[in-house]
């Protein structure tokens, strides 16, 4: 079937008009573009004839001051008597003026393109006739010069037949000239000063030439540039005329195409039996997920809700109010489980949203932490997770709750598949809101041919039916993702543990400030103490969070966002003490160290590694490698002021006591022993053996206690034990 033969000729027509307003539009700027070059070349040919002018002029100016101290001077001095009408005295020469007006008028006549003279309102008898202030121009440029301008007074105008540049400056009265100039018995002025304008030296010269030329360009360019876009909108038009008669070919067999789609709908109708069965087989499935979670929820709720009255009894322990805090959240967690055994028939039938709103990214994590921390250790796996956030909060905006759901089905499935080693989750920044979700294990490994079904609903790969499980946590997680605009990647090979990970963009929250507290401790540096410091970090939100930990105490912070950006300030910057990520794109921390190093101008300048790693061994790396100090992230106000105290011998101003008393500033120590109790206990979680050790301490390290009792709080073990790793040993 092909079009009627009248729209065939319309689509032309519309085609032709089309290309044809699109050549008139380019031509059109093209010889915009040309008439603007033409300006140039104009104003080019202008400043360059006004130069040539003025080196005239002052090629002038330069041989009458020779002239005068090099010949009338000496010839003076011999008795030679120096005068305007010298033509007319044996033996006399011309004064400078008057061989001026003399040069001017050779360069007249010798040269057609060029002309000068020297002329005054006040010239001598003779000289009436040819100088005075003759037309407009000099006028205005007497006027000029008499207002106490310094510069020449320049115009382009049609002068003499042609188009001209006329170039002037002030001829002034020198000091050697006043007396003979005020003396003389023809002087038509007898109160001449130093300084005094006395004539005005003119130099024209015709850019007639010039502009000729520029012309000439200006048609041949133009034309050119127009024949071209003309024979090239051609060729395309030309093109696109036989890609149109083939898109027409491509039509009559897409219709004959057509007609055969039609002789198989008899099949897609017999097919249609078989997909209603399905569809009525997928609602049975639905009635029995709502009833049977419908059931679940009734013991559910009920254990929700003993859980919040106990939390409101006072008489529990704060360790008890702990555990009732963490069988409220598991509960929680297990009946929005129940819902999504639910969901996922709404996710197949298309029955779902996004809910997007703000959250705490790292709560959400150290409560998985919590979560999962009690079922690793019964059996007998390392659990661990770990982010390289700067804060200990993260405000982002997204789904938090599938976020939650997803992690806790992958961690769920590892932990349940793991019989040995460990298992751990782990967040990286990607960029500044990529944020990359890995979880790994020590298990058995998933072979390559069950790998892509397990993300199938209900199916859990082979021999491992003795797990139990609904076969549903990675087929919901995979689908979450999809949802989230991300994808489930899985690495695993038998015997050698599993990889799962995925990306997503979560976006800062309204509220950036990251949950940072101002320090009730140290309020400032003390007044004698001025410091610069250089942040560097690809991440701006840990360029944030330390630009405002240390303008909160009167430092004054420049930032870089990668090693090339640091050298450039550096090099304009006084800094004092530098703090560097170690892993950037551009130039890393130790590639900046070594730049650095082989810089003597700034030697001297303590370099800091900061990095998400908080091993010791590590550290000690960064150390021997020739890094001053190591900080790990998260930040905590007492590690980079401890740092700044150190580094730089600075002292703070901190808050009174509640006893008036100012809190030592002396750098935090800590007895040898208590330092290794309280890390051996924080690794084991034996939050009651660290209340006994800083029970005990509490008279006399009131300095330290009290942080530790607020990470013992927020069940912080981690932070926990990178606070106490960078506390020095007392000498006690």
């Amino acid at each position: 079937m092909e079009l009627p033969k009248t729209e065939h000729i319309d689509a032309k027509h519309g085609l032709r008009k089309q290309l044809l307003v699109l050549t008139a539009v380019l031509v059109l700027g093209v010889w915009a573009i040309v008439s603007h070059l033409r300006s140039l070349q104009v104003d080019l040919v202008e400043s360059t004839t006004i130069q040539s002018a003025s080196q005239y002029s002052q090629m002038l100016t330069v041989f009458r001051t020779l002239y005068t101290s090099e010949v009338v001077q000496k010839l003076t001095s011999e008795g030679i008597q120096v005068t305007h009408d010298y033509h007319q005295q044996q033996g006399a020469i011309p004064l400078p003026a008057t061989l001026t007006i003399l040069l001017a008028d050779r360069i007249g006549d010798k040269g057609k393109d060029l002309s000068a003279k020297l002329y005054s309102p006040y010239p001598f008898p003779s000289r009436e006739s040819r100088s005075g202030l003759k037309d407009d121009f000099a006028k205005e440029a007497w006027e000029y010069f008499n207002s106490g301008s310094q510069d020449a007074y320049v115009k382009v105008e049609d002068f003499g037949e042609q188009v001209n540049v006329r170039y002037a400056v002030a001829d002034r009265m020198r000091a050697s000239c006043v007396s003979c100039h005020n003396s003389h018995p023809q002087t038509p002025k007898d109160n001449w000063r130093t300084g005094d304008v006395r004539g005005v030296l003119e130099v024209v010269m015709p850019i007639d030439q010039g502009l000729a030329k520029v012309d000439q360009i200006f048609i041949e360019v133009g034309s050119l540039s127009v024949l071209l876009l003309v024979l090239t909108f051609g060729s395309i038009a030309l093109i696109i005329f036989r890609l149109q008669e083939q898109k027409n070919r491509i039509e009559t067999m897409n219709e004959q195409l057509a007609s055969e789609v039609t002789e198989r709908k008899i099949a897609e109708e017999e097919a249609t039996a078989a997909k209603e069965e399905a569809v009525a087989a997928n609602q049975a499935k639905s009635i029995f997920l709502a009833n049977i979670t419908h059931e679940i929820r009734t013991p559910m709720n009920a254990i929700l809700g003993y859980a919040q009255i106990l939390q409101r009894d006072s008489e529990l322990t704060q360790d008890q109010q702990n555990s009732v805090s963490i069988i409220n959240k598991s509960g929680g967690h297990l009946l929005g489980l129940i819902n999504d055994v639910l969901e996922i028939s709404r996710i197949e039938a298309g029955e779902h949203t996004l809910k997007e709103e703000s959250f705490d990214l790292v709560e959400l994590l150290n409560d998985l932490s919590e979560m999962f921390h009690l079922k690793a250790k019964q059996k007998g796996l390392r659990w661990q997770v770990e982010n390289d956030f700067p804060s200990p909060k993260l405000p982002v905006v997204g789904d938090a709750g599938k976020l939650r759901q997803i992690l806790i089905n992958l961690v769920g499935n590892a932990i349940k598949f793991t019989d040995d080693g460990f298992v751990q989750l782990s967040v990286t920044t990607v960029h500044d809101n990529d944020y990359q979700f890995e979880i790994m294990d020590s298990g058995p490994g998933i072979s390559k041919e069950h790998q892509q079904s397990i993300l199938e609903p209900f199916t859990q790969g082979a021999n491992v039916h003795d797990k139990g499980g609904t076969g549903l946590g990675l087929a919901i997680s995979v689908k979450y993702l999809k949802m989230m605009g991300s994808d489930l990647l899985l690495e695993s090979e038998l015997g050698e543990g599993t990889r799962i990970h995925f990306c997503l963009n979560l976006v800062l929250s309204g509220d950036e400030d990251l949950g940072v507290e101002i320090n009730d401790r140290v309020v400032g540096l003390k007044a004698e103490y001025k410091v610069t410091v250089l942040v560097i970090d690809d991440i701006e939100i840990n360029r944030q969070l330390l630009h405002r930990m240390l303008t909160d105490i009167r430092v004054e912070v420049v930032s870089a966002g990668g090693g090339a950006e640091a050298l450039s300030l550096l090099e304009t910057n006084d800094v004092d003490l530098i703090l560097t990520d170690l892993f950037m794109p551009d130039m890393d921390g130790l590639a900046l160290l070594k730049e650095i190093k082989q810089q003597s101008k700034w030697e001297g300048i303590p370099l800091i590694a900061i990095s998400a790693s908080s091993l010791q061994t590590e550290r000690q790396h960064y150390l021997d490698l020739g890094f001053n100090d190591y900080i790990s992230k998260p930040f905590y106000f007492e590690s980079v002021y401890q740092c700044l105290q150190t580094h730089l011998h600075v002292e703070f101003d901190y808050q009174k006591t509640s006893s008036g008393q100012s809190i030592s500033s002396s750098k935090t120590k800590m007895d040898g022993q208590m330092k290794q109790d309280l890390l051996k206990y924080a690794e084991l979680y034996q939050v009651s053996e660290i209340e006994g050790v800083i029970q005990s301490a509490t008279n006399e390290h009131q300095d330290w206690v009290r942080i530790v009792q607020q990470f013992i709080a927020d069940y912080d073990m981690e932070g926990l034990i990178r606070y106490v790793q960078e506390l020095e040993v007392s000498d006690e």
